[in-house]
């Protein structure tokens, strides 16, 4: 199945064709440097005080979903906030599956 996502950009709204599911998480933060942006997703990674982080959050997250076959795409700059894009692909259902919510088959 293919669905028409449109999600909104900073600078308007565009109109995406996706097969998987998305899910955007963005804030008006105080954003990310490229160099920071960069190094995000590297374990132990961080830009806080010692003590107060221990960097591995976007590191467990962005092996989450690339396990699972995802992305994740990040935009950010300074001053202006951040948003993560992450995408998932959808499993196709297949004649006599399981189905785990209720245990019937499909």
């Amino acid at each position: 199945m293919t669905k028409f996502v449109t999600y909104f950009q900073r600078e308007g709204s565009q109109a995406i064709e996706f097969s998987d599911s998305l899910l955007v998480v963005e804030d008006t933060g105080i954003g990310m440097s490229d160099e920071v942006k960069d190094k995000i997703f590297i374990p132990f990674f961080t830009t806080k005080a010692v003590g107060m982080g221990t960097g591995l959050g976007f590191a467990v997250m962005h092996g989450i979903v690339t396990s699972y076959g995802g992305d994740i795409n990040v935009e950010s700059e300074v001053e202006q906030g951040s948003r993560f894009i992450i995408t998932l692909p959808r499993k196709q259902s297949t004649e006599g599956e399981v189905n785990p919510d209720n245990g019937n088959t499909r």
